[in-house]
């Protein structure tokens, strides 16, 4: 075995030992073998009416997911680093909540990240 495919190996073996991982706390885990792979189950499990967001991932952009995100036609509210509360305040309209009610939940979350 080439030293490329044994690293190969030893890297799906901790994945799919970090997936049994959670799988053992009711969370679902799918080991997929590639990010074009990766993409495609997303295309087949994430619902057109989904909404998501971000946080500045490296991994999701290095393997396509924001991308992906970006031009699905789901609504993807992406973080703003000059607008941190941007994204959440995007997303916190989209469900209805008022303005008032969107800055105590930011207000809240602020609280919390001071916190730690």
């Amino acid at each position: 075995m080439s030293s490329e495919a044994w690293i190969r190996a030893q890297r799906l073996a901790l994945l799919e030992h970090a997936a049994a991982s959670l799988r053992k706390n009711r969370i679902e885990a799918e080991v997929v073998p590639n990010a074009q792979r990766l993409l495609e189950r997303l295309e087949q499990l994430v619902p057109q009416t989904a909404a998501a967001s971000s946080g500045g991932s490296v991994t999701l952009e290095q393997t396509g997911v924001l991308n992906w995100l970006r031009t699905s036609g789901r609504s993807y509210y992406a973080g703003d680093p000059h607008a941190p509360d941007c994204g959440t305040r995007e997303a916190l309209d989209s469900i209805g909540v008022s303005p008032e009610e969107q800055d105590s939940i930011i207000q809240t979350i602020h609280r919390y990240l001071r916190s730690e």
